[in-house]
């Protein structure tokens, strides 16, 4: 598998929604980060909100010949995972979609498929970093009392993300 290229922005109205809109612009394996998504969402309408340059907020785009939907989104849930567990952070998965961490959600995954030629597949992700949560949310800094660095944070997802699409589906699910 090719790196991904990093894009990035100060504002979007949603990574997935940037990435839909540059279909035909947009290389293979290009990751797209802001540092402030206006209307970042979830699964079932739901709204992702965060303060400008605190968390990471980015999308993966690929173009695949195919594959089963719920492959791609594991593999942004298992590059989270990998990623806290780089950091010493243990996380489980709440299906279908979230990353927890002590029982608060940490991080989520939204992964859309678009049908053409070929797949065009967006792999969407929002971790909490550097803004403090409440419950029933918690970031990083919450957990190791500590800032970290968005661009180190982003290498290793980036990392965790290209090393997981060459798992086979029995990997990713074991």
């Amino acid at each position: 598998m090719k790196p991904y290229e990093i894009i990035r922005f100060e504002e979007l109205k949603s990574t997935n929604d940037h990435i839909k809109e540059h279909l035909q612009s947009l290389p293979d394996h290009t990751l797209v980060l802001t540092d402030h998504q206006t209307k970042g969402r979830g699964r079932r309408s739901n709204t992702w909100e965060s303060e400008a340059g605190m968390n990471f907020l980015g999308s993966f785009y690929k173009i695949v010949p195919s594959g089963p939907s719920h492959h791609f989104m594991m593999q942004g849930v298992l590059a989270i995972i990998k990623t806290l567990r780089s950091l010493g952070i243990e996380a489980s998965i709440k299906p279908p979609n979230d990353v927890y961490v002590q029982g608060k959600k940490i991080a989520g995954v939204l992964s859309e498929v678009i049908h053409k030629h070929k797949q065009h597949v967006i792999i969407g992700m929002g971790l909490n970093v550097n803004e403090s949560k409440k419950a029933p949310a918690v970031a990083l800094i919450d957990l190791a009392r500590r800032t970290y660095s968005l661009e180190y944070i982003t290498s290793l997802i980036k990392t965790h993300m290209e090393a997981t699409e060459r798992l086979d589906d029995h990997t990713i699910f074991e």
